[in-house]
């Protein structure tokens, strides 16, 4: 009995002291100092992903600094050993370098000083002990996600000379930060949001596309239908979602950026007295949606270009057309990115008057031998 009562005791001592926590200690918040930054006008920054786009337009704007890739710098050492001279050039480091690309990175930090440049821009913390160990300075890029006063506080200490504001924020956002150091936001232009070493295009569809020049082939479509349609009186591109509107896009840029309205497919849909409406027969998934387009995009003012990907039987462009006709817009065109000259939808809307610009007519296709045949023009 006794040797039980002392077994009971150690087990309760046992469990007392596992359940038993230390004492957490408790540190001191303290706030940090703010800074408002300066009330001088704001300097303009560029950056670029390739040398072709420091125009001479761009070099007699006078930036602050022109941001290049360190890649691009190594491609063109002369080049910008010379533009250096008289430019702020600052080399913008790659957002991922694994540890075996390392050494190389650290080559090309060596050759920059003796290019006349003098900081790089990073957005990966831990590339900053290396750019200072070839006495370089350190920009913040919008990859460290700069969102507060404490983490500008923080890259402060860690030796930056500027930062970027997260591109996430507000204006007002932006104005509160504290800026204990030069501070930068993005107002304009594209930002490569995702990293992948994978192509996510390859690993559904087996086809990558990322080296083809997809973009540039896109581009000249869109120079192409400038060529077509060289009215100055287009004001408006009209497209219909979904694959038509990067075309639609592109192709704005070559009408002095013309806005691009899209008109918008529903099966069912409620509508008001703000839209026009129509209904399309879908060629591709057998099937009549109502397509809307508001009012206060399209106005009888508007000369308009439609623009689309694919021109088969016509029912989508004729449902375009239905839409400018019922705004008392006047339709300056059709350009088609790929006309199936086998089907009707061409010599229907051609019939009808309407000036219809194919970049390529197929002529035929031949599912058995997978040969497709081309109508010259």
């Amino acid at each position: 009995a006794e040797l039980n009562r002392l077994r009971r005791d150690v087990l309760l001592q046992l469990s007392a002291q596992r359940a038993r926590r230390s004492d957490t200690e408790i540190g001191t918040y303290t706030d940090i100092r703010k800074f408002s930054g300066t009330s001088k006008p704001p300097l303009m920054t560029v950056s670029v992903t390739k040398t072709e786009q420091i125009t001479r337009n761009m070099r007699r704007a006078r930036p602050a600094a022109i941001y290049v890739p360190i890649s691009e710098i190594m491609a063109q050492p002369d080049f910008y050993q010379a533009v250096s001279a008289e430019q702020n050039i600052v080399a913008s480091l790659p957002r991922v370098v694994r540890d075996d690309e390392t050494p190389a990175l650290l080559s090309q930090l060596s050759a920059l000083s003796q290019l006349g440049i003098k900081r790089v821009l990073l957005g990966n913390l831990g590339q900053i002990p290396l750019a200072q160990s070839r006495g370089l300075e350190c920009s913040g890029d919008f990859g460290l996600n700069l969102f507060n006063s404490r983490s500008m506080a923080a890259i402060k200490e860690q030796g930056l000379v500027s930062a970027t504001a997260s591109f996430e924020m507000t204006l007002p956002q932006i104005r509160d930060l504290s800026k204990p150091l030069p501070t930068e936001m993005i107002v304009y232009g594209r930002l490569p949001l995702m990293l992948t070493e994978n192509c996510l295009m390859r690993n559904r569809s087996g086809i990558c596309a990322c080296h083809s020049g997809a973009v540039k082939l896109v581009d000249r479509m869109g120079e192409e239908f400038r060529r077509l349609f060289p009215s100055d009186k287009i004001n408006k591109i009209l497209t219909i979602e979904a694959s038509g509107i990067g075309i639609a896009c592109i192709a704005a840029q070559h009408f002095g950026n013309a806005p691009v309205v899209f008109a918008k497919k529903s099966e069912s849909i409620n509508l008001d007295g703000d839209t026009y409406c129509t209904k399309v027969e879908s060629f591709t998934h057998k099937r009549v949606y109502d397509v809307i387009v508001s009012k206060k995009y399209l106005g009888p003012d508007d000369h308009v270009l439609i623009i689309d990907d694919f021109l088969a039987n016509g029912c989508a462009v004729l449902g375009l057309i239905d839409l400018v006709q019922s705004a008392g817009a006047t339709i300056e065109g059709v350009g088609i990115a790929v006309e199936k000259g086998f089907q009707t939808g061409g010599k229907l809307l051609r019939d009808k008057g309407i000036h219809v610009e194919s970049l390529a007519i197929v002529e035929a296709m031949d599912a058995k031998t997978g040969t497709i045949e081309f109508r010259e023009q």
